[in-house]
């Protein structure tokens, strides 16, 4: 819940208690990186203080009358504990609590409950080695792995995860899968598809640039007319580096970026992307969100060409919001009525993985039969762009 739970409160309570559940939030995902210097760690503390400074706001309101909370108390131990041992890199400091039933409950049970320690102690050694021995059969072809339903299979595979192949380096894939195949001259079929009238001048522009990025927009005029093979593509997978996430033997992650007009028999859905406009700025000032509309792909002088037609969203101010530490954006528009909306194709390559965009809701009501395919319409005025869907999010969208 914690991923979500800032841009819900928002609004609603008074500003130190998103504060205070704001800086928590940011000292958990600060400790979870995978690797710590100096000045990670003066962050850890720069927050941690801050939060207790905000939580004082649920003494005044009458909420609590202490914080003597060993969780929390523990936190301020963090910082030295990583100075002396490392990154715990996602360890879970709860661990000795949650194998309590396995390593202590359950070796007692089988004890003769007589001076049981010694028995629980080899218990744990032997299942310890009996697991360790499944593992290496497994390994040496002398036993099965664990078998998997295929839906689980067929899920892990289709929404991305953890990437083991040492190959694999951050670039986005378009899904196999192609839902559409245009002959040259029927583009109309494409504008139906998609509902997106212009679509054939998009695509003359973005061969353009692919073709001549230095020659200027005032040249597109001069090109012909756009009538190359175009397929539709559902998805696409992108691969990232992550190591403070779960992740492969490599730190290397993936997940799925899906732009269907129906999802699981119910409305469209059409995901966010960060877009990577400056490479040599930092943070969401060099990244810039956009919604997918459709993935494309056309061969032209038999080179293939994989893109994908996005409208764009642009920040709101120039820096994130002071109290919920996110960046802000709202739907970015070709003309001053607001009726039609600034729309692209760009190169999947400059895709650098999915958003997580939330309504700013405000002090009001969400809006009744609210589905996820109305929550990016203009029935709100601005999202957060929510850096705490995940670790890498959070160390991307700063």
């Amino acid at each position: 819940i914690m991923q979500v739970y800032l841009a819900a409160i928002d609004g609603l309570v008074p500003d130190s208690v998103v504060c205070a559940a704001r800086a928590f939030t940011e000292f958990c995902y600060l400790a979870r990186r995978s690797v710590h210097d100096t000045a990670s760690l003066s962050e850890m503390d720069a927050v941690l203080n801050e939060f207790h400074e905000h939580r004082k706001i649920f003494i005044e309101l009458g909420i609590r009358a202490n914080f003597n909370l060993p969780r929390q108390h523990s936190a301020r131990h963090w910082v030295k504990m990583i100075r002396e041992y490392g990154a715990p890199n996602g360890l879970c400091s709860s661990i000795t609590e949650s194998k309590h039933i396995k390593a202590v409950k359950k070796p007692w049970r089988r004890s003769s409950r007589y001076k049981a320690l010694q028995q629980m102690l080899y218990i744990n050694q032997r299942m310890d080695k009996l697991a360790a021995a499944r593992i290496d059969f497994v390994r040496r072809g002398m036993l099965e792995p664990p078998k998997r339903s295929p839906a689980a299979r067929a899920l892990e595979l289709d929404d991305g995860g953890p990437v083991d192949d040492p190959n694999i380096i951050a670039e986005v894939q378009l899904s196999s899968t192609v839902t559409c195949k245009l002959a040259p001259l029927r583009l109309d079929i494409l504008v139906d598809a998609i509902g997106q009238d212009n679509i054939a001048d998009l695509l003359r522009d973005f061969l353009m640039r692919e073709l001549n990025p230095d020659t200027t927009s005032a040249a597109h005029n001069t090109l012909s007319t756009f009538s190359n093979r175009v397929s539709v593509h559902p998805s696409a997978l992108a691969f990232f580096h992550a190591p403070s996430d779960l992740c492969g033997k490599e730190g290397i992650s993936s997940e799925r970026i899906r732009a269907v007009p129906s999802w699981q028999g119910a409305d469209g859905r059409y995901d966010c992307v960060f877009v990577e406009t400056d490479p040599d700025a930092p943070g969401m000032l060099g990244l810039d969100v956009a919604q997918v509309k459709a993935f494309l792909s056309f061969s032209h002088h038999a080179k293939q060409y994989q893109c994908a037609l996005i409208s764009w969203f642009s920040r709101i101010g120039e820096k994130p919001d002071d109290t919920t530490h996110m960046w802000m954006v709202e739907s970015d528009f070709e003309d001053d009525e607001e009726t039609e909306r600034h729309c692209s194709i760009i190169s999947v390559d400059s895709i650098v993985r999915a958003a997580h965009l939330m309504p700013i809701f405000g002090s009001g009501f969400t809006p009744k039969g609210l589905t996820p395919a109305l929550s990016l319409t203009t029935i709100f005025r601005g999202w957060y762009v929510n850096k705490f869907i995940d670790h890498h999010a959070f160390e991307i969208a700063f």
